[in-house]
């Protein structure tokens, strides 16, 4: 991954599993230097429960509150009817789910962006892919 996203991986978006996953991508999002971007892959989930769908609606608007996005790869459809079912794409850019992994880090924006304290930082893709 470039610098300024991580990836995670969950096995599934239910009650039984939500607080582990929140409290997993609040840590993310606390780590410095502060990703720009999270990404799920998502492919081994193969629901999404009530509950978890109000977690990630919190949890999206906090993360975009920090400048952080909310990003989904390798989503099943059916998955991805029941999140734009719970309109959470009001909360997670309807932009942000991408069929693959690489699809993902290629659509992570390198561009310049400002940071808070002001200065610039400039992202690449790691040209050996570490």
């Amino acid at each position: 991954m470039p610098p300024g996203a991580w990836i995670c991986r969950f096995q599934t978006l239910r009650r039984s599993t939500d607080a582990l996953m929140q409290q997993c991508l609040q840590e993310l999002a606390a780590a410095e230097p502060r990703p720009r971007w999270i990404v799920v892959a998502a492919e081994p989930i193969t629901d999404v429960d009530t509950t978890a769908a109000d977690m990630l609606k919190d949890l999206g608007e906090t993360l975009n509150g920090e400048g952080i996005s909310l990003v989904f790869a390798e989503m099943k459809d059916p998955v991805r009817a029941k999140i734009e079912r719970y309109e959470l794409t009001r909360t997670i850019d309807p932009t942000h789910f991408f069929p693959t992994i690489e699809s993902a880090v290629t659509g992570f924006p390198r561009s310049r962006s400002r940071l808070q304290d002001g200065s610039t930082d400039e992202l690449r893709a790691d040209p050996e892919g570490d």
